[in-house]
């Protein structure tokens, strides 16, 4: 399936990328290098104030029920999104400016 993969370490109680940004995750005892993996169903689009990433609406694939989406960040990392295809309104369109964020607990430690 599908999941977006993040490298970085988990450092003083925090999962840190290399750039300094800090993500959530739930507490875990990996020392050094890891991975933190969130899967796409996950993800949820916020407002700008509240994302941990943002950027662009690349693709949209519909897929019966839910959509796809293929959002380029502003530092290049492209991430997968999925969410529900209600027919209550239409989907996101490409270019579209998004923000994306997680809970801790959607997000998985991988150490390397």
């Amino acid at each position: 399936g599908e999941i977006n993969l993040f490298e970085g370490a988990w450092r003083d109680g925090r999962f840190m990328l290399a750039d300094g940004r800090a993500l959530p995750a739930m507490a875990a005892p990996a020392r050094g290098g890891a991975l933190l993996a969130v899967r796409p169903e996950n993800l949820r689009f916020v407002p700008a104030a509240e994302a941990i990433f943002s950027g662009r609406i690349e693709s949209v694939n519909f897929l019966g029920g839910q959509v796809l989406y293929r959002i380029v960040g502003q530092d290049g990392r492209k991430l997968l999104a999925r969410e529900p295809n209600s027919g209550d309104r239409a989907a996101r369109a490409i270019g579209d400016a998004v923000g994306l964020a997680w809970s801790p607990a959607a997000a998985v430690l991988l150490e390397k």
